[in-house]
This record gives C-alpha cells, structure tokens and sequence, in this order.
C-alpha cells in the first residue's frame, strides 16, 4: 500500500517529537511544518505534551509499528551497530542431540535398573521361602529329636530301674542258697488287703532282705515304718514308701536288736517321717 506524503509526516511527527528525526526526512518535515499545517501542527503538539508527560508516566506509550521500526533503525545507525544474522556454533547444533540422545540413555538405564531390581526381589523372595522351609525342616527335626531323647532319657530309667531290680534278684538268690538265712513270712492283718511280704533274714550277720507287695499307698503325710520286736519292745528298723503296686524292697544292712532275741517283725502306718514307737496301724506281722 503506498501511503500519502500527509499519512508520512504523521508518522515521522512522534519521531521529531523526540528528537529522534535527522536527514532527509527532518528537512522535509520542518519545510511541511512552515507552510502552516494545521494537523500537523496539532498532531506536533499533542506528542510534545506526551513526551512532557513521559517521566511521571507508570505506563509507557505503545509506538506503532512502524514508528518502533524507524526508531530501531536510527539507533542501530546512530551507534554504528550492524544487524547481524546469529549463527550457532557446532557445538550449540549439536546440543540437542546429545540432550536427546543423553535423555533416551536415562530411560534405557532406568528401565534395565527397574527389571534388574524385579529379578533381585523374585531372588530374594525365593531365598526366603527357601530359608523358612529349612528352618521348618529344623524345627521338625527338632521336635523330632526332642521326642527321641525323651524317649531314651526313659529307656535308661528303665533299664536302670531292671538292673537295679537284677541287682536285688541276684542278691536274693545267693540269700536263699545261704544255709544261715531264714525267710520270715509276713502276712496282712486287713481282710480286704492282699498285702504280704517276707524278710530273709541272715541270722549269722544279722541282716537282711525285706520284701514287700501289695500295700496300699499311704496318705498324705503318712509312711510305713517295719519294726524289729524283741522281748515286747519294738526298735525301728527303718520307714519306706511303695511303688505303683505296693512294692518295695529294703536292704537291711543291721537290724536293730540281738538276733538271738528277736522274735517278730511288723510294719505299721506311722507319721512322716517315722516315731521312736509304734503308734499307728499294724499292717503286715510275722514272726521268727
């Protein structure tokens, strides 16, 4: 669009107003302005009072386009600046790429970090099932081996227990063939028992074997006591306790009296821990 010589100095009057015009265009300007244009006149003073207004101005005024343009383009020439096309160098070309190939390197990374890291969890989560099946494998064991020692902790008692009874057997057996041992049968004194017992008796060393079945336990608090009677006066010849049957077998190394003068053996239900004289309930007697 070609624009008239009027339209040309309204555009250049903003730029007079700030002293910005020079050459050609001031020359032609100033020679419009001497001829008395009204407009132009006007136009002149309204830009002098903006430009009076400028430096209490918050908002600074808008130039048109081409009045930017012009403005620019005076300041370049006056400061002797030529317009330069930037031209980035090889490395600022080559930025980019290395960004996005340095970016699809981050994610490759990530992702092998990530599927590195879900074969490490299935590993671990494999071990650990791996470490409790062998410690329930160990507890099993164990228990097991536990059982096994209990139950052999009880065949020892056992054969302790039958030796201990081999023991006694063997020792009553070499009784009984000893010419000097005499077996003194005792008898219960309770209708309703079935308790009896025997002594052998060895009236050479004055000792003896006593043997018993069948006796009820006794209370709380209670024992049996045998005693050796002599001319009606009984000694103690020692207490005892039974077992599951009534049992009980005591090894007498010394009885308590003369065996020229014993004449009876008895076994009463006496306080713990016995008394110095019968006091309780005969429960077995035999005599010499």
């Amino acid at each position: 669009m070609i624009m008239s010589n009027h339209e040309r100095f309204e555009e250049l009057i903003p730029i007079y107003a700030l002293e910005a015009l020079d050459g050609e265009e001031l020359r032609e300007l100033e020679e419009h302005l001497r001829t008395g244009c009204s407009t132009c006149e006007k136009l002149l003073r309204e830009q002098e009072r903006i430009k009076s207004f400028l430096p209490y101005s918050v908002m600074t005024p808008i130039p048109s386009p081409r009045v930017k343009d012009r403005l620019f383009k005076k300041i370049k020439s006056s400061r002797g600046i030529e317009e330069k096309t930037y031209s980035p160098n090889l490395w600022e070309r080559l930025q980019p790429m290395w960004l996005r190939l340095g970016g699809a390197f981050a994610l490759a990374a990530l992702v092998l970090l990530i599927l590195s890291n879900l074969s490490l969890m299935n590993r671990l989560k494999d071990q650990q099932m791996e470490i409790s099946r062998l410690q329930d494998k160990i507890t099993d064991q164990t228990e097991s081996l536990e059982s096994l020692g209990t139950r052999l902790a009880s065949r020892e008692a056992e054969i302790t227990d039958l030796k201990e009874q081999l023991a006694q057997q063997t020792q009553i057996t070499k009784l009984l063939e000893d010419p000097n041992v005499v077996v003194i049968n005792m008898v219960g004194l309770k209708p309703d028992m079935k308790a009896h017992g025997r002594m052998l008796w060895n009236t050479k060393e004055n000792k003896a074997f006593f043997q018993v079945l069948n006796l009820p336990a006794p209370p709380s608090g209670k024992t049996y006591q045998l005693w050796v009677i002599a001319d009606s006066t009984p000694k103690s010849a020692g207490i005892f306790k039974v077992g599951e049957h009534g049992e009980n077998l005591m090894n007498l190394e010394s009885l308590p009296e003369d065996a020229s003068k014993i004449k009876t053996f008895a076994v009463t239900l006496e306080p713990e821990g016995g008394v110095p004289l019968p006091t309780g309930e005969m429960y077995l007697l035999g005599e010499s």
